[in-house]
């Protein structure tokens, strides 16, 4: 009690050393009181560059055609609330940022627009089983927090771009069942956390690199249905975890190394 009786005065002193123009008369107290602060965020705009990118993405691939485009709406300059574009059909919003979207199997064609590697906080991308057509666009490295990139089942087409490796956490790479061609990357053996690599039914020669030995974290890889020759790597006997390897529908060669029979 003692304690609420000094506060209170020390609360009246302060009002009283205050000029005049400083004091809210009643009805602006009243018009402040009145606010409601937002503390759930639900008023929060998505990112601009967010907004940017998803639209560019809708245009770029036909959005309009899409067998499912709901609530893809681009009608305002200006973002909307983050929680109406989380329920937009196949994407993810945390936080006022983009961290996911999944637009598989959806009628999307056309090419990849380079805007989406301003998605900085973009987790996982999926659109596969589409008609998407030429390269990957090289700003696609700048996702830093991307783990999960499927693109495969579509009409992409180039060599296989070897700045992916500069998004450091991927985990899951999927591009087969496309027109790429050239080589099998031998950077790809810096992706320490790559659990799935796909690079199957492209047109893809010369030898497996033996630098996919050091992958300790991969468990599936699917290389099968390309043009590929020479002999199996030893250093695949390294790949502990391995579960799924498939190489069948190509023109290699020689013995199974004993390593790799000794995979459980």
């Amino acid at each position: 009690m003692i304690n609420y009786q000094v506060g209170q005065d020390n609360d009246l002193n302060q009002l009283r050393e205050m000029s005049e123009k400083d004091i809210l008369t009643k009805s602006q107290l009243e018009a402040f009181l009145a606010l409601e602060p937002s503390t759930s965020g639900e008023n929060d705009l998505l990112d601009v560059n967010d907004y940017a990118a998803l639209r560019a993405l809708y245009t770029s691939t036909n959005g309009e055609n899409w067998k499912n485009n709901f609530g893809w709406d681009f009608s305002s300059e200006t973002p909307p609330p983050a929680e109406v574009v989380s329920d937009w059909h196949g994407v993810t919003v945390e936080s006022g940022r983009v961290t996911k979207i999944e637009l598989n199997r959806n009628n999307l064609s056309g090419m990849l627009p380079s805007e989406l590697g301003s998605l900085s906080n973009l987790q996982k991308l999926r659109l596969q089983s589409n008609s998407l057509s030429g390269t990957i666009p090289s700003e696609y490295g700048e996702l830093g927090n991307l783990q999960d990139l499927g693109l495969y089942n579509n009409s992409l087409s180039g060599t296989l771009p070897s700045w992916i490796v500069s998004i450091s956490d991927l985990q899951f790479l999927g591009l087969s069942k496309n027109s790429f061609h050239g080589t099998v990357p031998s950077e790809y053996s810096e992706l320490s956390n790559l659990r799935q690599l796909g690079l199957a039914q492209n047109d893809l020669q010369g030898t497996l690199p033996s630098e996919y030995g050091s992958l300790s974290n991969l468990q599936y890889l699917y290389l099968h249905e390309s043009s590929l020759s020479g002999t199996l790597p030893e250093e695949y006997g390294e790949l502990s975890n391995l579960r799924n390897l498939w190489l069948h529908g190509n023109s290699m060669s020689g013995m199974v190394p004993s390593s790799i029979k000794d995979l459980s």
